[in-house]
């Protein structure tokens, strides 16, 4: 997977598109499995593999890097662009699968919306896409809204998803690698089917719990690598993307070549329990601007009863509650191991929120000390330029800089204005940082006209900036000499 990403660096592609290329590269076992599992018209196995993976997916990186990592913070665009794009395709899975839609115009339906999505991150909503939105008539506020949703996901990616350029000894690796893979996948898939046969375990527990779980492990290695590294933004991307293109690759492209047989019900549980669940993650991050260990509980609790029910369908009510009562003992096992942080309860109204006048003049000093939160919880701090507004402080950064890494996964921040007549008098402003993307550099200019200075000089190609915006939630004005 990596040596595709170097490809993909080398191609000049944007974080979000390499996004795309690693869950390409990661979805390659089960979309082997599923498409050997059809042609060998082993139809349940085959849509088992991929549906069945789909959800495991999601319990994995998102709800066990939640627990992991003890809160993600997401940005509400990102989940709303996204969410859209996987709840588009769940559904026409869940027609599809159902034998309401044709495999054929399935897949039409699922092809269309993901390959404008990949028009829009490859060309981040400008050049031929803003033309094309012109042409059909997109209102330049949505246009502006959609480029500002890829910006923020590749700013997710961005720590996750740094790959060197790569070169042809890279591409030669990838392709045996990719070969091996894909001969692995299917004789897995092969071994799997045969050996359930013989046991007479049912085609759906084959491929919608053993085969799905075998070939998404690597999701759940790279979950709990990335939560622990402070990545954890990384997840949802990641595990949207992987999804989608399991339907489309995995399931709807073979569906439509060979067919994927008359619907059953047991497919159509699994496809309902992937919808429904994609459907329900998506309305948590949105609610919480992320994840949190809880929603991750629930997320894994979620995934217990799926394997539950799948169980009762195909033997009992009580081989059912194994994984349920299996789930309920890991979720109460991470619960202990990583000890729930306290929760923000609010601004204390006793502290100081506004800045007194009779320190108002601080404002205009030519710089001021930001301190950020690192992946480690050790404390960074920079001199940075600020502009004051009544909405409170802001600045301009570059996203490749680490103290924008740090804040998109602890927003918690502070402010340090040292009087410049003056080090016995300063301003301390405690508060949560806002990011929006500054993709036109509009709030950059600003911020240059107030240092005369042309801020877009100071950033390589290709690189972004960001608006970050700290309202305060505790101000300390202090004055040593009184």
């Amino acid at each position: 997977m990596s040596r595709l990403e170097r490809i993909g660096a080398r191609l000049g592609i944007s974080e979000a598109g390499l996004g795309m290329v690693a869950a390409l590269a990661a979805d390659a076992p089960e979309i082997s499995a599923a498409i050997g599992a059809l042609a060998g018209h082993q139809q349940a196995v085959g849509a088992g593999v991929v549906l069945g993976s789909n959800v495991f997916n999601l319990a994995a990186l998102l709800g066990l890097g939640a627990v992991v990592a003890g809160r993600i913070r997401l940005h509400r665009r990102v989940i709303a662009l996204g969410g859209t794009i996987a709840i588009w395709v769940a559904v026409v899975s869940v027609a599809v699968v159902s034998g309401a839609l044709p495999d054929a115009i399935g897949l039409v339906l699922a092809v269309a919306v993901l390959a404008a999505y990949l028009v829009l991150l490859g060309t981040e909503g400008r050049g031929s896409a803003a033309r094309a939105m012109d042409a059909i008539g997109v209102p330049w506020r949505w246009q502006a809204w959609l480029r500002s949703a890829v910006t923020e996901e590749e700013i997710e990616l961005e720590d996750a998803i740094r790959p060197s350029p790569g070169r042809w000894p890279d591409a030669a690796a990838a392709a045996v690698i990719l070969v091996v893979v894909v001969a692995a996948s299917v004789a897995m898939e092969r071994a799997a089917a045969s050996l359930g046969g013989r046991f007479r375990v049912p085609e759906i527990i084959v491929g919608g719990l053993i085969l799905a779980a075998a070939t998404s492990l690597p999701n759940a290695v790279a979950a709990i690598y990335l939560a622990g590294r402070g990545r954890g933004h990384a997840t949802l991307s990641t595990a949207l993307n992987s999804n989608t293109i399991n339907v489309v690759v995995g399931l709807l492209i073979p569906g439509a070549v060979l067919g994927l047989g008359p619907p059953t019900a047991a497919a159509g549980l699994i496809t309902a329990w992937y919808a429904g669940l994609t459907l329900a993650v998506l309305l948590l991050a949105w609610r919480h601007a992320g994840l949190t260990r809880g929603v991750g509980a629930v997320v894994i609790a979620a995934y217990a009863a799926f394997c539950g029910s799948l169980l009762a369908r195909a033997y009992s009510i009580a081989v059912a509650a194994i994984p349920v009562l299996a789930g309920l003992a890991a979720l109460a096992l991470l619960t202990r191991l990583h000890p729930r942080t306290k929760p923000f309860r609010g601004i204390d109204r006793d502290m100081a929120t506004t800045i007194p006048e009779d320190f108002r003049d601080l404002l205009s000093s030519p710089c001021c000390t930001l301190a950020t939160i690192d992946s480690s919880g050790r404390p960074q701090l920079t001199e940075v330029w600020f502009l004051a507004d009544d909405d409170g402080l802001a600045l301009s950064l570059n996203t490749a800089r680490q103290k924008v890494k740090n804040l998109m996964q602890r927003p918690q921040c502070t402010l340090f204005i040292l009087d410049p007549a003056g080090p016995f008098r300063y301003l301390e402003v405690r508060g949560d940082a806002e990011i929006t993307p500054d993709d036109d550099y509009e709030f950059a200019d600003k911020l240059g006209a107030k240092y005369e200075a042309d801020v877009r000089r100071m950033d390589q190609p290709g690189q972004k900036r960001v608006v970050v915006r700290i309202k305060p939630a505790r101000v300390n004005a202090v004055d040593m000499r009184r």
